[in-house]
């Protein structure tokens, strides 16, 4: 009986993190994601992809030996993720949900690796389950409730 534990390669860490792209004036969602891209340089092809809406996009660290080198890299990786956004001419965010956009009313990402997702996305236009509606104008009037007693800066954190 062949045994060969402990022979395959160690553990690997890594990370996947999606960030919003804002107009630099309203702060609002920007479908900004072709210039994001058009930014990359050689060495980002893989780091930066779209994401189904066109004002958000993904980064895809390296593949990291600990948590600890990925804690170290971390900060580097999103300083690009800043730089990229700058370049296409929009500010970065990172939020689970924008606090005062519709991510439906803008366009889905050309290119977007979701597959499939863009005939869902389509169907999913008219319910905003963030908000508890399934009327269009009643999700619109929330949130302009919302977006004028928010926070100057939206709710979002932008840097």
């Amino acid at each position: 009986m062949e045994t060969s534990f402990g022979a395959s390669a160690p553990y690997t860490v890594g990370i996947e993190e999606e960030f919003q792209l804002l107009d630099p004036g309203t702060l609002g969602l920007a479908p900004l994601i072709q210039g994001v891209l058009a930014a990359r340089g050689p060495n980002d092809e893989g780091l930066a992809t779209s994401e189904l809406s066109s004002s958000c996009f993904e980064m895809r660290s390296p593949v990291y030996r600990t948590v600890s080198e990925l804690a170290a890299g971390l900060p580097g990786l999103r300083r690009r993720m800043r730089a990229l956004a700058e370049g296409g001419g929009a500010r970065l965010a990172a939020a689970g949900a924008h606090p005062f956009s519709d991510p439906s009313d803008g366009p889905v990402a050309e290119g977007s690796t979701t597959g499939g997702s863009r005939r869902r996305w389509a169907g999913w236009r008219g319910r905003r389950p963030s908000s508890g509606c399934t009327s269009t104008s009643r999700s619109r009037t929330r949130r302009r409730r919302y977006a004028r007693s928010a926070p100057s800066r939206g709710g979002c954190r932008s840097f």
